[in-house]
């Protein structure tokens, strides 16, 4: 995106400024449901003893990132949407990208780091807890998280708003399409494993109904990722097309069209933050319940 503020007056400023309204609401909304749904979610966690495994760790980690999009995210964006900042030089807009980036980096290698996991569980089931151990997940979650404010931190370096195009270019290739290439590789091999063991699950049914319980579950939190893997490439592939429309785009009321555009697409794309939660409460049992428990207990406190 480039600097507008020298730029010429566009035949849709009224627009802008009526959509940016409707956008400050919408993003409004949108923090309180992500805030309070993700919160749910990590109470629930965190506070019964046997959701305490590795693969829910990794959604807690997911979760915090989301929760990290109610809380500063959303308001960044009512904030710039409310004062109609356009210029990639003021500080709000600086500090929405570097957030921007760090929030995609967390979310696309965690959904990543969540989908190895899980093939791992699916395809090697006798040696799972040999592979993945509380020491590896703690490293890897401390090493995305770390990596993902590292890398956010180029925004600063790049001072030239005309510079920016490629700074979302290398974002896009970096942080969305390679972490989406290994998700889409373990998925396929997933659904392959999956069909596999359905038989197996059935003939272990009698014989080791221990280990065809723990294969069931396995696919079943298999296909809850797959689930919140596909809600974030609908929800954010908006973006990554506009990131990539943008470079090829010189002229400036285009670029500015595509600048108010690409609001737009964020929210859509932040949406994912607030449907997460749901996806795995009504995917799993026991997560469910626990935030039906975790509920139940708010309310009579109060």
């Amino acid at each position: 995106m480039v600097n507008f503020s020298s730029s010429p007056k566009c035949s849709k400023e009224f627009v802008y400024k009526a959509s940016s309204t409707i956008l400050a609401t919408l993003n409004i909304l949108s923090s309180v449901v992500i805030v309070f749904a993700n919160t749910a979610v990590l109470h629930a966690i965190l506070s019964t003893v046997r959701l305490r495994t590795i693969s829910n760790y990794l959604l807690c980690s997911l979760s915090i990132a989301d929760l990290l999009v109610g809380f500063v995210m959303n308001p960044i964006f009512v904030a710039v949407c409310l004062l109609q900042v356009i210029s990639d030089t003021h500080p709000l807009r600086v500090a929405e990208h570097w957030l921007w980036m760090q929030t995609v980096v967390t979310t696309t290698f965690t959904l990543c780091a969540v989908t190895i996991e899980r093939y791992i569980a699916v395809k090697f089931v006798f040696r799972y807890f040999h592979i993945v151990t509380g020491i590896r997940c703690v490293c890897g979650v401390v090493f995305i998280w770390a990596f993902s404010f590292i890398f956010a931190s180029l925004r600063f370096l790049v001072t030239d708003p005309r510079d920016l195009p490629k700074l979302w270019t290398v974002t896009t290739i970096l942080a969305v399409l390679i972490p989406l290439a290994i998700i889409l590789y373990c998925n396929f091999h997933i659904a392959l494993e999956a069909r596999m063991h359905l038989r197996e699950i059935v003939s272990q049914c009698h014989t080791n109904p221990t280990l065809a319980t723990t294969m069931a579950k396995n696919k079943e939190s298999a296909h809850t990722v797959g689930i919140v893997v596909a809600l974030f490439v609908l929800l954010w592939s908006p973006s990554v097309v506009l990131s990539f429309v943008e470079v090829t785009t010189e002229d400036l009321c285009s670029r500015k069209d595509i600048a108010y555009v690409w609001f737009w697409a964020a929210y859509i794309s932040f949406l994912s933050s607030a449907l997460n939660p749901l996806v795995y409460s009504v995917r799993s049992r026991e997560i469910r319940t626990a935030v039906s428990l975790g509920l139940q207990r708010s309310f009579c406190l109060c």
